[in-house]
């Protein structure tokens, strides 16, 4: 694993300094997994696994694949492609409005059906969890609406974007809350609305871990992330709010880890993709069935494992080198017009891209249907586009 660590290392300094942007596709790849797997080599948790020799080839596969990916296509000149140059601003009388009134009426529509919302249900001393809230599978599409709103808002300092932060904490949703921050962090850096400094990025990231453990304690109960986290005896007084954040940070990899121990992958031939992204609805009416759906879990009650599960049963370390491809070309692309155009849609297009990144060590969410119906939203609140 230290190869793998070490190369993360060299890739990153090598991208920074060719590009100077620690958010450039690569350079926030490489980032993240080096502090993954870095933190996954402390073992803190008794449940933690040496990474085989299979699963370190895995990551090594992965890491070369992207990069090399993004390597290629910062080489291309796009400009000889032709691709449109497109100079967009929101309609912020008309579109922002119709989207704000739709969300407030969909939470509202929620709110009846459910008989109320998680905040209320944890103070209220409910049976009821932030599982039981919301419409199947509108639910989705409707925070992929809050959260694409809330980063465009919260950082153009307009005053309904409170409302989507907001409603956030009333589902006590974390995804929904990190997803809005951090969209809207990236969407505010390359339009110049903030500067970003180390100290900024630490205390940030301070805060923002401090954050998600309270809201694990509020959701769950303090007494809980110690039935998940099973410290060893040297780590047990540690604060639970560190034991959530590192072991969302790092149990995934586990599960990882014992799936490629259990299979060479490619054996779902695209059904395991096809289920990741399509809504509930619509799952329940296919019932697909999958191999090793389950039982490569270190634990039932925490069934993620990186982005690469769906990937690797579908399609096995080809799909994996593909997909890497792929998104390292899309992600190249958004990355380059998001600096050359004053684009408010290209950059919480690319602001959706690193997010997306940012938590491929959680789950892919290029196959999450709340994150990537953004994308139509962003072309729903577009004005047409203008070619220069």
């Amino acid at each position: 694993m230290y190869i793998v660590l070490i190369l993360l290392v060299i890739l990153f300094i090598f991208d920074y300094l060719k590009n100077r942007d620690i958010f450039s596709p690569a350079a926030i790849f490489n980032s993240i997994w080096f502090v993954i797997l870095g933190l996954y080599e402390l073992k803190l948790s008794l449940l933690q696994q040496d990474l085989s020799e299979r699963t370190i080839m895995v990551f090594l596969v992965v890491v070369l694949s992207y990069n090399i990916g993004c390597f290629i296509f910062q080489r291309i000149d796009f400009d000889k492609i032709k691709l449109p140059r497109i100079k967009t601003r929101f309609d912020l009388n008309k579109k922002l409005i119709i989207a704000r009134w739709i969300v407030v009426i969909i939470f509202l529509i929620e709110v009846i059906y459910s008989n109320g919302f998680p905040l209320l249900w944890t103070f209220t001393g409910s049976p009821l969890t932030y599982l039981d809230f919301g419409v199947s599978s509108l639910n989705g599409a409707f925070y992929g609406l809050v959260i694409c709103l809330g980063a465009y808002t919260l950082f153009n300092k307009r005053k309904d974007g409170l409302i989507y932060l907001v409603i956030g904490i009333m589902v006590i949703s974390r995804q929904v809350i990190m997803s809005m921050i951090i969209e809207g962090i990236i969407y505010a850096i390359y339009t110049k609305k903030i500067k970003i400094s180390f100290k900024k990025i630490v205390v940030a990231t301070i805060i923002g871990a401090l954050a998600f453990g309270f809201v694990g304690n509020l959701r769950s109960g303090s007494n809980v992330i110690d039935s998940i986290f099973y410290p060893k005896q040297q780590y047990e007084e540690l604060p639970s709010s560190a034991k959530w954040v590192y072991s969302y940070m790092t149990f995934s990899v586990n599960n990882l880890n014992n799936l490629i121990n259990l299979t060479d992958g490619g054996v779902n031939h695209g059904a395991s993709m096809l289920k990741e992204f399509l809504p509930t609805v619509l799952l329940e009416k296919l019932n697909i069935s999958l191999n090793f759906q389950k039982n490569y879990l270190i634990l039932s009650n925490f069934n993620v494992s990186t982005y690469l599960p769906s990937i690797y049963l579908d399609f096995g370390i080809i799909g994996i080198v593909f997909f890497n491809i792929i998104i390292s070309m899309f992600g190249t692309i958004l990355h380059r017009e998001t600096r050359k155009q004053e684009s408010d849609t290209i950059a919480l297009a690319y602001s959706v891209f690193v997010h997306n990144i940012i938590f491929m060590f959680f789950i892919n969410m290029f196959l999450y249907l709340p994150i990537m119906i953004q994308f139509f939203y962003l072309i729903f609140l577009t004005k047409k586009k203008e070619s220069s």
